[in-house]
């Protein structure tokens, strides 16, 4: 089999986006420890006046309502933004949780190479070996290429491939059974 129940595997990109989507797959298929890792910080509860909220415009009202740091245009769209990245990240990590699998996430930035080493080390002590790699992390720069500049270009280069690099490296004593890479 591919995979046994319990088996860890790393997905980076954390729990968002098409790592979520992979993880949550193999959480119902094989039910796996899962190592999501992701620059996020790891996802929090939601304060209660967010409860029952799930258009943008109600979102927006009650975090220019309530939270303390956004009162402008700008500032209610980023808490927004992370608002709605932390509750998808809370669902995907439910979804896998009653798939039976385990979800375990790490905040870490997968382009340092010493950060994801350590992270690794800890994880696979507390859970054994690693089993195998998706690899989806990424950074979103949608766009027309003839608007794209070149602090776009390297931002989407370096983690998926200084990522990946460092995954690799980071593996090299005992490389996993499989590993599954997302182009962006």
């Amino acid at each position: 089999a591919l995979l046994k129940r319990a088996e860890l595997v790393l997905v980076s990109g954390g729990a968002l986006g098409i790592s979520a989507a992979i993880a949550i797959a193999l959480a119902h298929r094989f039910q796996p420890t899962l190592l999501l890792i992701g620059r996020s910080p790891a996802p929090q509860p939601e304060a209660d006046w967010l409860h029952g909220l799930d258009e943008e415009t109600a979102i927006k009202q009650a975090i220019h309502r309530y939270h303390a740091d956004a009162k402008s245009p700008k500032e209610i769209e980023g808490v927004y933004q992370h608002t709605i990245a932390n509750r998808q990240m809370l669902q995907t990590i439910a979804a896998i949780d009653a798939s039976g699998a385990k979800a375990i996430y790490r905040s870490v930035d997968i382009r340092s190479a010493d950060e994801l080493a350590n992270t690794l080390e800890s994880v696979t002590n507390e859970y054994g070996p690693l089993r195998g790699i998706v690899h989806g992390a990424g950074v979103l720069a949608d766009g027309l290429i003839g608007d794209k500049t070149d602090q776009h270009f390297a931002a989407v280069l370096s983690t998926k491939c200084e990522g990946f690099i460092n995954l690799l490296a980071a593996v090299d004593d005992s490389p996993p059974a499989f590993i599954v890479a997302c182009s962006s």
